[in-house]
């Protein structure tokens, strides 16, 4: 009898080990997709888990979503597996969270730790659906946790009421990145006009890749069964091979549509590029009123994302370059040929459907053009990473006397 209860004791240890290594064998990738669908969008989560499905996770690639639905009012965590019905979402619920806040940072927080946790791999991918509104937007009734109302940035909660900011999305990616003690492999937005500079300074100091679209994006969001087909094709997938196929996936999918869109950013270029843009400000500063009152006048004729202060931050370097100290010769140029160099090696891939009118170059960025908005954005602003590190405010500064103070 007691050799018997050894040897049962002996083969539930081993069971428990098995099933304990089953559970935390790491694969090469997890997909965490952070779906809140507590708004509009509701009906355009369905589908896109439905198209998760279609191909599911695999042994390369775990999928995993923290699903917030409307029509329920509840929160869930899912493991993707793969099914045969394109209407009907059929992977297992791993937890029911009742429900929470998706406009709150700590959520996200909460979920891709415990994402690494269950499901750990060598490559963590990020994403975040919902609508999104680049780094500020005027919302007015709408109060982000610490943030004056009106701003809005990404992951609305319309249960709540709440939203997730551009800074507090980088104290997020921040706490991952010290839970796997790595940066973050990519974070990508299926939203609109993420792919702006200053959510870049945000996340460079824990992300590798931002993925994302300085313009709107349709309702349907991202193919998720071509993404994770062609994710799940031949060997190994490095970040920067999945953001490429991410944004040819998503651009081929809207191929006839006008104003579509995607890029892949290397964000270990991102202290090379602030760096030397803080040099070419401070020789800019040298320029006398009348190259400020030129520079504001053509930079404000160029094409915009949605918003009238989102500009291509190429076209306005353009526009600076080309109207900005040309007394001041070789110096300056050459200041202006590294920042250029340094900021397009910041785009590790790049692609907008055939019919877009500003054939986009590198990502949008915050250009006000009047003093009210500036003055009401300017203390945050200030704080954030990318005027820290380069002064664009500064800059701006200069041209306020030619703005104009429409509210």
């Amino acid at each position: 009898m007691r050799l018997l209860i050894i040897i049962l004791t002996a083969m539930t240890a081993t069971s428990n080990a098995v099933g304990s290594a089953e559970k935390t064998k790491q694969k090469e990738w997890t997909f965490l997709v952070f779906l809140n669908g507590f708004n509009n969008l509701d009906r355009f989560g369905l589908e896109d888990i439905n198209e998760m499905e279609m191909v599911g996770s695999t042994d390369k690639v775990n999928v995993v979503v923290q699903w917030a639905s409307m029509s329920s009012r509840k929160v869930k965590r899912l493991y993707i597996q793969k099914d045969n019905d394109k209407y009907k979402i059929t992977s297992p619920v791993i937890e029911d969270l009742g429900s929470a806040d998706m406009g709150s940072y700590k959520e996200l927080e909460n979920f891709v730790k415990w994402g690494a946790e269950k499901y750990p791999a060598k490559h963590y991918f990020v994403d975040i659906w919902n609508h999104g509104n680049g780094w500020q937007v005027d919302a007015e009734g709408n109060v982000a946790q610490g943030v004056e109302p009106g701003v809005r940035n990404i992951s609305y909660d319309d249960i709540h009421g709440t939203e997730i900011t551009t800074e507090q999305l980088g104290v997020a990616m921040q706490t991952f990145a010290k839970a796997i003690e790595h940066k973050v492999d990519i974070v990508g937005m299926d939203a609109c006009l993420m792919a702006m500079v200053e959510v870049a300074g945000e996340l460079a100091s824990s992300t590798q890749f931002l993925a994302a679209s300085e313009d709107l994006e349709p309702g349907p969001g991202w193919p998720y069964d071509v993404l994770l087909t062609e994710w799940n094709k031949g060997g190994r997938k490095s970040p920067s091979f999945v953001g490429k196929i991410l944004t040819k996936a998503y651009v081929k999918s809207y191929w006839n549509d006008d104003d579509i869109s995607f890029a892949s950013y290397d964000l270990s270029k991102y202290d090379k590029f602030a760096s030397k843009t803080k040099v070419l400000f401070s020789r800019l500063q040298q320029c006398n009123a009348s190259d400020w009152e030129k520079a504001f006048k053509e930079i404000k004729t160029y094409p915009t994302y949605t918003h009238s202060s989102y500009v291509d931050m190429e076209y306005a370097f353009r526009g600076l370059e080309k109207t900005m100290c040309s007394e001041f010769g070789m110096g300056i140029g050459a200041a202006w040929r590294k920042v250029r160099t340094s900021m397009n090696r910041m785009v590790d891939y790049k692609e907008s459907t055939p019919g877009h009118k500003y054939s986009p170059a590198t990502m949008s960025f915050w250009f006000p053009k009047s003093s009210y908005e500036y003055k009401r954005f300017k203390t945050r602003y200030q704080a954030m990473q990318f005027d820290r590190d380069t002064g664009w405010t500064k800059i701006v500064e200069n041209m306020i006397p030619f703005m104009s103070n429409w509210q």
